[in-house]
């Protein structure tokens, strides 16, 4: 894994404006957990995107976005992964994947959390 490389990681979902993670996000939280756990010298960002269109990126969004990445960082270190091997960004609606959604799918598209290497 190159630094800079990105990965998005699917189904880590969220209740709709909160930090918490829905039942079908811990398989993925495990598949993130093996691959940090086997590649044990790994940096990564955690990187939190929300579904907002339409809305300025101002404080509520953006934490919230830096919120969920944040729950990841937790869910990893407190199952054993270093904190300092990660580091969290909250980039609110900035990045959306569909800035004006047609569909529920393109709305969860939004709404995701990303890894980038860093190290």
């Amino acid at each position: 894994m190159a630094p800079g490389k990105k990965l998005a990681l699917e189904n880590i979902k969220f209740q709709q404006d909160e930090a918490d993670f829905i039942p079908i996000a811990y398989p993925a939280l495990k598949r993130l957990l093996d691959f940090m756990a086997v590649n044990d010298e790994l940096k990564i960002e955690i990187q939190g995107h929300v579904n907002a269109p339409g809305y300025k990126n101002n404080g509520r969004i953006k934490s919230l976005s830096e919120n969920r990445a944040k729950a990841v960082k937790k869910f990893l270190k407190d199952n054993g992964i270093e904190g300092d091997r990660m580091v969290v960004k909250g980039y609110g609606n900035t990045q959306m994947l569909f800035e004006e959604p047609m569909n529920v799918r393109q709305e969860e598209a939004n709404r995701r959390v990303e890894i980038k290497i860093i190290d």
